[in-house]
Order: C-alpha cells, then sequence, then structure tokens
C-alpha cells in the first residue's frame, strides 16, 4: 500500500508539473516554436546540471557527516580514488541509475548515514532556491531551473524503489537495516582499494537478519556470500545459491535482477547446460543490452555459453587466451581482482574437464 501511495504521489507531483508547464507557456506567456525547442534544450541541460549537483550534494554532506570520498558517478563517466590517494577515470553503467556516489563511512559507534542519503535532494533544493534568489521568480529559466531540481529531489526524497528516501527509511527502521548499509558501505570501501572477495573479512559473510523485512539491502549480502562460492569455483553451490534468490526475482530491484540473470545463466551453462531456461535468459533483452558493455565477467559469461551450449571449443580458446592477455580496467579494483580470479578458476575447470575426456 505504502508503494502504491508513493509512486501516485510522485505521479501527482510529475503531471502538476506538467499542467503549470503547459499553463505558464501557452496560456501565460504565449510562447512560440521557437522558444519551445530553446526551452527544451534548456531542460536536457538543467537535467544534466541538477544529476550533477545531486550526487555532488551527497558529497558534500556526506563529509559533513565525517565520510571519506571512495567514488562519484555521472552516467557512465566515474571517478576513482585509489589507496595510493590517486584518482582515476572510467567508463561504467550501472542499470536503474544516472549517477552515484560511494562514500567511506567514519569509525564511530554510532552509524550515521542521514545527511549523506539525504544530501542529494537537498543539494537540488538548495541550488534551486539559490537560482530564484539570485535572479528572480520572472526570471523563466530559473523558474525552470528550479523546477528541474525540485522534481529531481522530490522523485529521489519520496522514498520509491530504491531511491535515497527508501534506502533512508530502510535505514531508520532497524539496527539491522543500518547495519547493512555500513556493511555494503564498508566492503565497497575495501574492494575500492583492490581487495578481492574472498579477502574480506569473515564475519561480513555472517547473514544479517531480515528485520523488520527482506529488504534490498539483504538481497545485496546474499549476493556477496553467494559470490564467494563463484570465486572459489564451487559452481554447484553458486548456482544453488542463486536458485534459492532466483525464487524471488519480481521482488529484486532492476541492477540485482538484471546480475541474477547474468549470473545464473552463467552458472547454468556450466553445471546444466540443458537447462530450458538458458535459452529465455540468453534472449532476455535486457540482459542482451547489458551484456553489450565490455565487462570482464560478461565475457567469461560469453565463454561458457559459447563451450557448453553452442559447443564451440575452439572459439573458446581465443575467448579465454583474449580474456587473460587483456588489460581490463574497472571502477572497484576489488571486483576486477575477483573476477581475475573467477577467471582463472574457469579456466582450471576447462583443463580438467579436457583431461578427463582425453
Amino acid at each position: 500500500m505504502k508503494k502504491i501511495l508513493s509512486t501516485l504521489a510522485s505521479l501527482i507531483f510529475g503531471g502538476t508539473i506538467g499542467l503549470f508547464f503547459v499553463w505558464y507557456t501557452i496560456i501565460y506567456q504565449q510562447w512560440g516554436i521557437f522558444q519551445y525547442l530553446v526551452l527544451m534544450f534548456a531542460f536536457c541541460f538543467f537535467f544534466v546540471i541538477h544529476l550533477v549537483i545531486h550526487e555532488v550534494g551527497h558529497l558534500v554532506f556526506g563529509k559533513l557527516s565525517g565520510y571519506q570520498f571512495s567514488s562519484i558517478r555521472f552516467f557512465s563517466m566515474g571517478l576513482t580514488k585509489n589507496k595510493d590517494g590517486r584518482f582515476s577515470f572510467h567508463r561504467f553503467n550501472v542499470p536503474g541509475t544516472l549517477g552515484q556516489c560511494l562514500m567511506i563511512p567514519p569509525k564511530q559507534e554510532k552509524f550515521v548515514f542521514k545527511l549523506y542519503l539525504l544530501g542529494g535532494g537537498l543539494g537540488n533544493l538548495s541550488m534551486s532556491l539559490l537560482a530564484l534568489l539570485i535572479l528572480g521568480i520572472h526570471n523563466s529559466y530559473a523558474l525552470f531551473f528550479c523546477l528541474v531540481g525540485v522534481f529531481m529531489a522530490v522523485t529521489n526524497l519520496i522514498p520509491i524503489s530504491f531511491n535515497d528516501g527508501m534506502s533512508y527509511r530502510l535505514a531508520n527502521s532497524s539496527k539491522e537495516q543500518r547495519d547493512l548499509l555500513y556493511l555494503q558501505l564498508q566492503v565497497n570501501y575495501l574492494t575500492s582499494l583492490g581487495y578481492a572477495y574472498d579477502e574480506l573479512p569473515e564475519d561480513y559473510f555472517q547473514p544479517i537478519a531480515s528485520n523488520p523485512k527482506h529488504t534490498y539491502f539483504n538481497d545485496w549480502q546474499t549476493f556477496l556470500i553467494a559470490g564467494r562460492y563463484l570465486i572459489y569455483g564451487e559452481w554447484k553451490e553458486y548456482r544453488q545459491s542463486l536458485e534459492c534468490i532466483w525464487q524471488n526475482q519480481e521482488e529484486l530491484i532492476l541492477p540485482y535482477r538484471l546480475e541474477l540473470k547474468k549470473e545464473l545463466l552463467f552458472a547454468l551453462c556450466l553445471t546444466n547446460p540443458d537447462d530450458e531456461r538458458i535459452t529465455a535468459l540468453w534472449n532476455d533483452k535486457q540482459l542482451k543490452q547489458t551484456l553489450r558493455q565490455p565487462s570482464i565477467s560478461h565475457q567469461r559469461l560469453k565463454a561458457v555459453y559459447t563451450k557448453y551450449v553452442l559447443k564451440d571449443d575452439y572459439a573458446v580458446q581465443a575467448m579465454m587466451k583474449e580474456i587473460k592477455q587483456k588489460k581490463w580496467t574497472a571502477l572497484n579494483q576489488g571486483d576486477l581482482q575477483s573476477e581475475l580470479k573467477v577467471i582463472h578458476q574457469l579456466g582450471q575447470h576447462f583443463l580438467v574437464e579436457k583431461e578427463v575426456k582425453e
């Protein structure tokens, strides 16, 4: 019911802005087509500006809360801070998100998160107000810059899907959910330093209770736990873990649902290449779009599909050679190191199979 009300509130708010736009341009200003075209361009420009403001807002309010910078991304362009203090640029896209600012939480007994999570929306609102104060409410561009900012703030602060407002609500609901949020930020920090998933502390893999309910924070830890089987080359156990998640796939947020489809397809090709779901997963439109990104994890999936479904051993040898020789880059170095270990395990698996056949 709350989800329906939140979605309805966003639709009403968006519709209100649309009606205001029509009234202001057609009735009040009586603009012509050229002015409309200029305004459409300005809207797109204002949206990009407010996206930057939103992520920088997380950064600024996070710093005020004692956080340290880890990475920031606008669309597919990302900036990360390495363990030696240097910054590096990467191209990386996360389905369902336009930007992201990840930070390192301060070490203290009471986990502070409110300003960090709400900082993006607060940044949009404050800059919108500032534009009106400087340029005046009668300036059309200042007014629409403000409307775009308010729209971005409201749609991020009203708890919907997996936005800032929802993360705030979940983290505020129980100690367990706060612990999961803290754990997620801490894992991101350690992996950004280059730690692979098998090098993380053991207690990170102890399941945290779903209190007061199961959330996407819990889903994230479930993937983290399953990932250990992947990095150790325990394919059947990995598949079993993914099958448990698959039972509730419709409840997953979009990035996790796509990740599940990709990894389950990988596991099925390895352990049960006759599974009827393989064809459906391989032809999934969203998954196909995701696999177009140049990623080492996407290449290993294509390699096992080629070997076990297409049964083209010659092509697989060429693919594995290319994967091992290519100098891969990633937004998160720990993710890359983990993937390289998976590739090693996969190569060993192929070698053992070859020896058994001979």
